[in-house]
């Protein structure tokens, strides 16, 4: 990391808020896909199309990020952030 792993340094705390959010998104992505999926079933006829296609596409890309995370081809980027 340029000049350094310090509180002084704005690339430090980029890079943790960044590290964060990606473990964050391991644990609280499917979680929350879950919940909008069942916001989706429950509220589909009170919905506006717009909110239920927003909703549908965050839970799809939500779910397929969380599986992609897994697959060989972004294994060695997975692994690098959990170093």
């Amino acid at each position: 990391m340029p000049f350094g792993i310090s509180g002084a340094n704005p690339f430090a705390w980029l890079y943790l808020a960044v590290s964060l959010l990606y473990l964050a998104g391991v644990v609280l992505g499917p979680a929350l896909a879950l919940y909008t999926a069942a916001v989706l079933a429950r509220e589909r006829d009170r919905l506006p199309s717009r909110a239920r296609a927003l909703l549908l596409a965050a839970t799809l890309t939500t779910l397929a990020l969380t599986v992609l995370r897994f697959t060989p081809a972004l294994h060695d980027m997975h692994r690098w952030w959990l170093d």
